[in-house]
């Protein structure tokens, strides 16, 4: 989603809403905090197949998103949601600034 920070939670918060409604709701996101923030449900695609299927809590997990990204991550609790943040780490050898 090329928006910055306000209106992607403005466009997803109103889908949100939408789906409260009992409407479906199918959305694409690269972004997995906005995808932990507001979806009911996660398809993780690998290759254009689906990998997984399930709510974020159970999809969006080490042992699951490891393997498909193939880069280090340190996932934690939203301290006010209860649930999953990923914080992605630099290539070994990278040094930070």
């Amino acid at each position: 989603m090329a928006l910055d920070m306000h209106y992607q939670h403005l466009t997803l918060s109103r889908a949100k809403q939408f789906a409260m409604q009992g409407n479906t709701v199918v959305a694409v996101l690269h972004d997995l905090n906005l995808t932990s923030l507001y979806a009911d449900r996660v398809l993780l695609l690998n290759q254009g197949s689906l990998s997984h299927d399930g709510k974020p809590q159970k999809v969006l997990q080490h042992s699951v998103l490891r393997p498909i990204y193939r880069t280090d991550m340190q996932i934690t609790i939203h301290p006010n949601y209860q649930i999953p943040m990923i914080f992605s780490e630099p290539q070994q050898g990278v040094t930070h600034a």
